[in-house]
């Protein structure tokens, strides 16, 4: 299992301090679970060492991730402070799994385990309160869809997006990527 937002915990209040101190009314880019080279080592959702030295003062590791970079290049289009005041980004788990030395996701878990996930992400959407919820994987979006049957999830689902490894592996398809994001998330700024 990886819990690098248990391991790193100061990291992560720090983050979270600094840039969800605010409370508004984000879109919520939602992710499957942390990786083994980004979130799982970070403890912060698509965010790498490489994004993370340039966010916060003083953070001295290295390490980079795909689809962390992705999603990096989308910030830095917005600029971070206005990025982070109208989207917040999570995983369906805070917790990444590993199998047989790959990444291993929740949706392939014991049906047990997944309410759980399920009872957790729906208390963070409660705190977060989202304008919409953007699923980033067809995996997510149907679990999303279940629990707004089954477990009264309140909160509005955003269009479907591409997982960000869809296009962060792939150069040709990188820049339809950014403008996809980057439309979805002014399509929800103009609504504030």
């Amino acid at each position: 299992m990886l819990n690098g937002f248990i391991i790193n915990i100061d990291l992560v209040r720090n983050f979270y301090l600094i840039y969800y101190k605010k409370k508004n009314n984000r879109i919520v880019l939602c992710g499957i679970n942390p990786g083994k080279f980004g979130a799982g080592k970070t403890g912060l959702p698509f965010l790498d060492y490489r994004s993370i030295t340039q966010l916060l003062p003083g953070i001295n590791e290295d390490g980079s991730e795909l689809s962390a970079q992705f999603i990096f290049d989308i910030i830095s289009i917005f600029n971070v402070e206005e990025f982070f005041n109208h989207v917040y980004l999570t995983n369906i788990s805070w917790f990444g799994f590993i199998k047989d030395g790959n990444n291993f996701n929740y949706y392939n878990l014991d049906s047990s385990l997944i309410e759980e996930l399920t009872y957790g992400f729906i208390e963070e959407m409660r705190i977060v309160e989202p304008k919409a919820i953007t699923p980033l994987s067809k995996e997510v979006e149907k679990t999303l869809k279940k629990m707004k049957d089954k477990y009264n999830l309140q909160y509005e689902l955003g269009p479907r997006i591409p997982h960000p490894y869809y296009y962060s592996n792939f150069p040709s398809r990188y820049s339809t990527g950014i403008e996809k994001y980057c439309n979805i998330i002014k399509e929800y700024m103009r609504k504030d």
